[in-house]
């Protein structure tokens, strides 16, 4: 045990006898700048030992240091050991977090697809392009019905139909497709009647479509429809065709579990009964 210290001790006192003979070689500004950096991974504790020795002996004195530079490489045999760890598990790492980046993205995916109802235009901004087309029609052009037909994830149209007082056998459909362009079509109508009862003004609602839509998803299984429509036929229109005030009806046919005709107030947003 005393060899060995002994032999330790040797080793250390010729390294340190290498270190000293060497910084005495350089100049007082070299061994300053040394000092001053404190570089811990460029220099040993007994190479700034001698250092702080020798400048002592020259000027009386050691400048300030600045905060020790280390790094992992100061440690014998930890860099290898670091590197042979991430060697054999950065694979399995590797994998771990794309598989978690890919369920991530699936579940964010699948979530949006399955969560979000389909998008409806804003009806009064809708009735606002109708306007001019109706008013080019008849100047008294009054609206009785609007309906939404939803395909997918959004309204695949929107149909308007208008009559007048003063074309009661005509009736004017305007429609707003996916691209925005407005398509007019007026139909002759051989009855006499002009419909004056189902009109529907401005003030006779308050519900936009967007939230009516919401309103009728609060049914979990209307909500199941309108979330994954899997060739269902859906309608929704703003009419007071059965009701005496004007209301949102939402018709949805051939859906999985059954077929629905559902109204609620247009103004209130409570359910109606026809």
């Amino acid at each position: 045990m005393r060899s060995e210290q002994s032999g330790e001790n040797q080793e250390r006192e010729s390294l340190t006898s290498s270190i000293l003979s060497s910084m005495e070689l350089k100049t007082t500004e070299e061994l300053e700048e040394i000092w001053r950096r404190n570089n811990r991974t460029e220099w040993t504790n007994d190479a700034f030992d001698v250092v702080r020795k020798i400048l002592l002996e020259r000027t009386k004195a050691v400048p300030e240091q600045a905060e020790p530079i280390i790094t992992i490489t100061e440690i014998p045999g930890l860099q290898d050991m670091i590197l042979e760890w991430l060697r054999g598990h950065i694979r399995g790492v590797l994998v771990a977090l794309i598989t978690l980046l890919l369920i991530a993205s699936v579940g964010v995916i699948l979530y949006s697809e399955s969560q979000v109802l389909p998008s409806l235009p804003s009806l009064p901004r809708t009735l606002e392009k109708f306007r001019p087309s109706a008013q080019n029609w008849q100047p008294d052009a009054y609206l009785t019905n609007v309906s939404y037909g939803i395909a997918g994830r959004e309204a695949s149209q929107v149909l308007a139909e208008y009559h007048s007082v003063n074309a009661p056998n005509e009736i004017l459909f305007l429609k707003l497709g996916r691209s925005g362009i407005i398509n007019i079509s007026a139909l002759e109508e051989p009855s006499s009647s002009s419909g004056a009862q189902q009109t529907i003004n401005e003030h006779d609602w308050t519900i936009d479509a967007q939230e009516a839509l919401k309103i009728f998803a609060r049914d979990k299984e209307v909500e199941t429809c309108l979330l994954k429509p899997s060739g269902a036929t859906i309608d929704l229109s703003l009419n007071r065709v059965f009701t005496d005030d004007a209301a949102w009806v939402l018709e949805i046919i051939d859906c999985p579990s059954r077929d629905f005709l559902l109204y609620i107030d247009a103004k209130i947003g409570q359910r109606v009964d026809p």
